[in-house]
């Protein structure tokens, strides 16, 4: 089986006093795309964040590699991990540029001052996720799903070897969902780094996913590929609803949702 090149071990999260993450178990490879679904509050941003050193554990650790998080720099960390959280707070009048610039602070020389290969990278990335046309525009000006692209463009200049995700297509029309995860699919081809992706939305977690992490009350209950997880019996245990499976072409299926499942008492 494949090493992990991320592994969380019995990991556990508080926020305030209260236990949110419970003993997860959970293995990242090399260029994959996995995805953390589940229902609302069940903790999937949480286990984000404690994976990536955003919160501290309250138990458990997390190896990069064989190494505990907790023991390396956060200039090392920066240098393999890119997160893109959900909430983002920047000065209003940033421009594009300089947003995706400050994904090589990492790398930055003494004064913080960018370097021509810094730049190069700068400029790469704002081609890669087509927002070099907004190169100088402030980030505030865009739309939801043009400043999104930024975000990524920031983040991939961190040049990490793997990129956490959390909800990146929440709020975007489905123009900009399909480019968010059409992006995710060639970085994984072409930059060859793995993908950790939170999302709501199943099939697009099905169909653009390595393996599916299954997330309930905090608890990890099931990790596999879409074909092994994505049965009426996940949909109806977890998120209690029943479902209709369509297939079309090259084996993918799509689940229609038909109505609720009667809540146990």
């Amino acid at each position: 089986m494949q090493p992990y090149l991320m592994h969380a071990q019995d990991l556990r999260v508080e926020l305030g006093h209260t236990l949110i993450v419970r003993d997860v178990t959970l293995g990242i490879r090399d260029r994959e795309i996995l995805t953390i679904i589940g229902p609302n509050g069940s903790g999937k941003s949480t286990l984000v964040r404690g994976m990536c050193r955003l919160l501290k554990p309250s138990g458990g650790r997390v190896l990069l590699e064989g190494r505990d998080l907790q023991e390396l720099k956060r200039t090392q960390i920066a240098r393999r991990i890119a997160v893109l959280p959900q909430k983002k707070s920047i000065p209003a009048d940033i421009t594009v540029e300089r947003l995706v610039q400050y994904g090589r602070v990492p790398y930055a020389r003494f004064g913080g001052r960018l370097t021509r290969e810094d730049n190069a990278v700068v400029d790469r990335m704002l081609a890669l996720t087509g927002t070099e046309r907004f190169r100088f525009r402030s980030v505030a000006t865009l739309s939801g799903g043009e400043a999104q692209m930024a975000w990524i463009a920031m983040a991939l200049a961190q040049q990490p070897d793997i990129l956490f995700l959390d909800e990146p297509t929440t709020f975007l029309d489905i123009s900009y969902q399909l480019a968010v995860l059409s992006l995710v699919r060639q970085l994984q081809a072409e930059a060859r780094i793995s993908v950790v992706m939170v999302l709501h939305d199943l099939n697009q977690a099905a169909l653009n996913s390595d393996r599916l992490a299954i997330l309930q009350a905090g608890r990890l209950k099931a990790v596999g590929t879409p074909e092994e997880l994505c049965r009426p019996e996940m949909f109806r245990d977890i998120f209690r609803v029943e479902t209709e499976r369509v297939s079309f072409d090259r084996g993918k299926n799509y689940y229609i949702p038909l109505k609720m499942t009667p809540e146990e008492r």
